[in-house]
């Protein structure tokens, strides 16, 4: 192998392996990798299920998976987990996840949906106008990223990420979706093609940089 095609290899190889950990993530505990819901709060959980899984995931070894409770007296309404943010008056936050709802197994159906919201709290915990959400309206048998963008407004102290399920009050078999690798932070996340063109340009300065000294000797 020439001395070219192994610093293009490792540039690749470095590139695809920095992990999302590697970025500045606002949120604790953002692909549930301690087995548990530690950094996360959780409401309604008597009218639902909350695991964490090995069974489905985004990035090794787990997720979350919420279900509408399926006993008893169902209940018509959201259920979820939730994490705060500090956040800055006037600063842009970008907050993501990934979602999946599976056909085969408590797919979301009859009106359930999965979704990623995005609120705004001031010093007294008090609701800062109105949430963004975007939702996954039923099973999609892949991960899939949803992504929320905001300007924190005057009087802000946190920004809430929440990971939900709403379910009408239907009997039946539970209405399931999982979540995984949350992120929150002042810039999204890179994609990794964008970090691949990353590794490609460092390379190619390196080349030309080699060139222009050779050419100078």
């Amino acid at each position: 192998m020439t001395k070219r095609n192994l610093v293009l290899s490792l540039a690749i190889i470095f590139v695809m392996i920095i992990p999302s950990s590697a970025f500045a993530n606002l949120l604790s505990n953002p692909g549930f990798d301690t087995g548990d819901l530690t950094g996360w709060s959780l409401w309604n959980s008597e009218d639902s299920g909350f695991e964490i899984t090995a069974f489905q995931y985004q990035s090794y070894p787990y997720s979350l998976k919420e279900w509408a409770w399926s006993g008893g007296t169902p209940v018509e309404g959201s259920v979820g987990v939730w994490q705060d943010f500090a956040a800055t008056e006037n600063f842009t936050y970008y907050i993501s996840a990934y979602l999946k709802s599976l056909t085969d197994s408590e797919p979301l159906r009859d009106g359930a949906t999965g979704y990623l919201k995005l609120e705004w709290r001031d010093s007294s915990d008090g609701l800062i106008g109105d949430p963004l959400q975007m939702d996954l309206y039923g099973p999609n048998d892949m991960w899939e990223l949803f992504e929320l963008d905001g300007t924190a407004p005057t009087g802000v102290a946190n920004g809430r990420v929440i990971l939900g399920l709403w379910s009408p009050a239907l009997l039946g078999d539970g209405r399931a979706v999982y979540f995984d690798d949350v992120w929150a932070d002042t810039e999204p996340i890179p994609e990794p093609a964008s970090l691949l063109m990353l590794g490609f340009g460092l390379f190619g300065l390196g080349i030309f940089t080699k060139k222009y000294r050779m050419g100078r000797g």
